[in-house]
C-alpha cells in the first residue's frame, strides 16, 4: 500500500468571527475540483521579465487553440486521478486538459476519505458554509500530479468591491461616459471586434436595466453572454434588507454597464461561478481557455486580503499560474484593489490592526485598479482628483506581504510597508480611476454605485478601445505603464488624500498607484510612432492648408515641417491631420509626433515650399 503526502499549500484556519453550528450529513453529495500539473512549467516571473523587455508590437502569445497543447494536462495524468476516484468510490463528472481540472463527485464521507480530512457546518456573517481545518494528503505517486484541492470547504472566499452611497455621501457621480471623456479615452473606437470578460461571483442582471442603460446614454446595448461555471447562473436577487448588506446585483450591473458603455461594441461574456475555492479556479481557467469568446480583457472587481483564511497558499498559487498563464496568451487582467482602504477590511474586521493588500490585485500578471474622486467643470474637463476616501470606504492600497518588488516597479520607488518590519514588496495599486460615483440602472430604477469595483471595467473599456486601434492584444499593460507611459505623462498623478496608512504624493503611491488614465498618450505610447502615408497637396507657400494622412495620430503634440514645427494643426481623427504649413523652404519631411515618438521620414511625407518664408 502506498504512502500519503500532504498536499502543499492545501492548510485551511477557520474564519475569524465564524462560529461551528453543526456536522455535514456524510451521505451529503458534493463536488471537488482536482487542479493538475501544467505539461510546461508556467513560471510567472519568468514571463513578467520578458513582457517587461518587450516591446508590444513584437509580443508572441499562445494562440487559444494551442492553450491546451502548451498548458494543459498531461493525459497520462487525468487517467492517474481516474484510477484514484475509483479506488476511493468517486465518480469522475468532468475531465478538462486545458483547464487542467478533473471534476469529481461523491459522498462527504468519501471525499473527506480519500483526502483524509473532515467537514464541519460554520456559520459567518448570517450564512452557512462546509469548513475544514489543517492541510489534505494525497498518494505519494500522485505527489507532483495533483497540485490543489478546491471545493471540500466551501467558505465564501472574496468580497465584492461595489457599494451603494451612503444616504449622506459626498460622491460625485458622473457617465461612464463622462470619466472618458475626461481620461481622453481615444475617440473613433468603440470596442468594435474586441471581448471583454467579467467574472462574477454571484447575483445577476437583468437584459431591461442594460436596455434602458445604454438607451439613456445614447450608445447600443451591452452584448452579453452568459457563461455558467460549476452551475451558477446569472439569478438576479431582491434588493438586501438594509443598508450595507451585500448587493451582488449592484456589483454585476456596473461592470456591465461601465464597460457597455465605454466599448458598447464589444462582445461581454459574464463568467457566473460560486464564490468559493474550486469556484475562482473553474472561473478564471474557464475565461483564460474560452475559445468560443475568446476575451482578450478580463474585468475582476473581486478579492480578499493575501493569506488570509480565504484566499489559502494553494489558492493564491493556483490563481498566479493561471494568470500568468493568462499573459502568455496575451489577456489583459484588471482586478479592483479593494475598499476598505489600507487594513483592506471593514472597521469591524480589523482583527489584527495592520495594513494588508487585495490579492489578486497583488499579483504582478495582473494590473490593479484604485480610486479616486474626480471634480470635472461644465465642459467637462477634470479641475480636481484626489485619492477616494469617504470616511467609511477608501482606495485600496499597500505593500504586499507575498509578492516581491517586481521588475517593472524597479524605479517607481516603491516605499516600505507601513507594518512592523517594514517590508518592501510588490506596490498596489498600479492605476486608479474615478470610483465614487457612476449612475447605472439596477431593477428598474436610475441610481448609482461606487468603488474601486467601477475602476476595474473602467480600465477594461479603456484597453478594449486600445486593442481596437492596435489591431492586436495589448496584454499585460504593467510593463509598459511603468516605462513609455510614464515617460510620456500617460497618468494624471494623484497627490491629495489617503487611504489610512498611506498617503497620496507625487509619482507612484499606495492610494492611487501611478495615477488615472490619460488614454490618448497610453494608445500613443503602446501604438508606437505614428506613420505619415500622404500630404496633400504636395506643395505651396507657406500657410497652405495641409491634409496629412497616416495612422496613429490620437495624442498628436507636434507636426513638424523638417526642423520647424507647425504653429498651428487639429487633430481630425487617428488617421488624419489638418496642418498650416509655417515659412520654410525647399523639400521638407512632415513629421508627426506622439507620445510614442515621432514618425519616420520618407518619400511619402516630403512637402515642397513653393515661395520662401523666413524659416529654415
Amino acid at each position: 500500500m502506498s504512502g500519503r503526502v500532504t498536499l502543499a499549500g492545501s492548510e485551511r484556519v477557520e474564519v475569524p468571527g465564524s462560529r461551528r453550528v453543526g456536522a455535514v450529513p456524510p451521505d451529503e453529495r458534493i463536488s471537488v475540483s482536482v487542479v493538475l500539473a501544467p505539461r510546461q512549467r508556467v513560471d510567472a516571473q519568468d514571463r513578467m521579465s520578458a513582457a517587461t523587455n518587450e516591446q508590444h508590437g513584437q509580443r508572441s502569445y499562445v494562440a487559444p487553440e494551442d492553450v491546451e497543447k502548451v498548458f494543459g494536462a498531461d493525459p497520462a495524468s487525468a487517467e492517474r486521478v481516474r484510477e484514484f476516484a475509483a479506488a476511493h468510490r468517486l465518480s469522475v463528472d468532468d475531465v478538462n486538459l486545458a483547464r487542467r481540472t478533473v471534476r469529481l463527485s461523491g459522498t462527504v464521507a468519501d471525499v473527506c476519505a480519500a483526502f483524509e480530512t473532515s467537514v464541519e457546518r460554520f456559520e459567518y456573517e448570517g450564512a452557512t458554509y462546509r469548513g475544514r481545518t489543517g492541510a489534505l494528503t494525497i498518494p505519494e505517486e500522485l505527489d507532483g500530479v495533483i497540485t490543489a484541492v478546491f471545493g471540500i470547504d466551501d467558505r465564501p472566499v472574496a468580497r465584492h468591491h461595489a457599494v451603494s452611497p451612503l444616504p449622506a455621501s459626498t460622491s460625485n457621480t458622473l457617465s461612464a461616459l463622462q470619466v472618458a471623456a475626461a481620461y481622453k479615452f481615444p475617440a473613433g473606437f468603440d470596442g468594435s471586434g474586441q471581448t471583454v470578460g467579467i467574472i462574477e461571483f454571484g447575483g445577476g442582471y437583468r437584459q431591461q436595466d442594460l436596455a434602458d442603460f445604454a438607451s439613456g446614454l445614447g450608445v447600443a446595448a451591452p452584448q452579453t453572454v452568459d457563461v455558467s461555471v460549476d452551475g451558477a447562473t446569472n439569478s438576479p436577487q431582491a434588493p438586501p434588507a438594509k443598508q450595507g448588506d451585500p448587493d451582488f446585483d449592484l456589483e454585476v450591473a456596473l461592470d456591465i454597464e461601465v464597460v457597455g458603455a465605454i466599448a458598447p461594441a464589444a462582445k461581454i461574456p459574464v463568467y457566473f461561478a460560486p464564490n468559493t475555492t474550486a469556484g475562482w479556479h473553474d472561473a478564471i481557467s474557464t475565461a483564460i481557455t474560452d475559445t468560443a469568446n475568446s476575451p482578450s480583457v478580463l474585468s475582476i472587481s473581486w478579492g480578499a486580503s493575501e493569506n488570509s483564511a480565504f484566499f489559502s497558499t494553494a489558492v493564491m498559487n493556483d490563481i498566479s499560474t493561471l494568470l500568468a498563464q493568462a499573459v502568455q496568451t496575451g489577456i489583459t487582467v484588471l482586478f479592483s484593489s479593494g475598499d476598505f482602504g489600507s487594513a483592506n477590511a471593514p472597521k469591524s474586521q480589523q482583527t489584527d490592526q495592520l495594513a494588508h493588500v487585495d490579492f489578486p490585485a497583488s499579483d504582478p500578471n495582473a494590473t490593479g485598479c484604485g480610486g479616486t474622486v474626480l471634480t470635472l467643470d461644465a465642459n467637462g474637463a477634470i479641475t480636481a482628483e484626489e485619492v477616494w476616501n469617504n470616511g467609511t470606504s477608501s482606495s485600496g492600497g499597500g505593500i504586499s506581504d507575498v509578492f516581491d518588488v517586481p521588475t517593472f516597479q524597479g524605479n517607481a520607488a516603491i516605499p516600505a510597508s507601513a507594518n512592523p518590519g517594514g517590508r518592501v514588496g510588490r506596490g498596489v495599486p498600479d492605476v486608479a480611476g474615478h470610483a465614487d460615483a457612476y449612475s447605472i440602472q439596477l431593477r428598474g430604477q436610475s441610481t448609482s454605485a461606487l468603488g474601486t469595483s467601477a475602476v476595474a471595467p473602467l480600465w477594461a473599456g479603456l484597453v478594449a478601445r486600445i486593442n481596437q486601434a492596435l489591431g492586436r492584444r495589448a496584454g499585460l499593460l504593467n510593463p509598459t505603464l511603468y516605462g513609455g507611459v510614464v515617460a510620456a505623462n500617460g497618468f494624471n498623478d494623484i497627490t491629495s488624500g489617503s487611504n489610512g496608512a498611506y498617503s497620496a504624493g507625487a509619482g507612484w503611491d499606495a492610494c492611487t498607484g501611478l495615477g488615472s488614465p490619460i488614454g490618448e498618450r497610453i494608445l500613443a505610447v503602446l501604438r508606437g510612432p505614428a506613420a505619415v502615408t500622404s500630404v496633400s497637396p504636395t506643395s505651396g507657400p507657406p500657410g497652405t492648408s495641409i491634409t496629412v494622412t497616416g495612422t496613429g495620430f490620437t495624442g498628436a503634440s507636434a507636426v513638424g515641417f523638417g526642423s520647424t514645427a507647425a504653429d498651428t494643426f487639429s487633430v481630425d481623427s487617428d488617421t488624419q491631420i489638418t496642418v498650416t504649413a509655417p515659412n520654410g523652404a525647399g523639400t521638407v519631411d512632415i513629421t508627426v509626433t506622439t507620445p510614442g515618438g515621432a514618425s519616420a521620414t520618407g518619400a511619402d511625407d516630403q512637402f515642397t515650399f513653393t515661395s520662401a518664408g523666413s524659416g529654415q
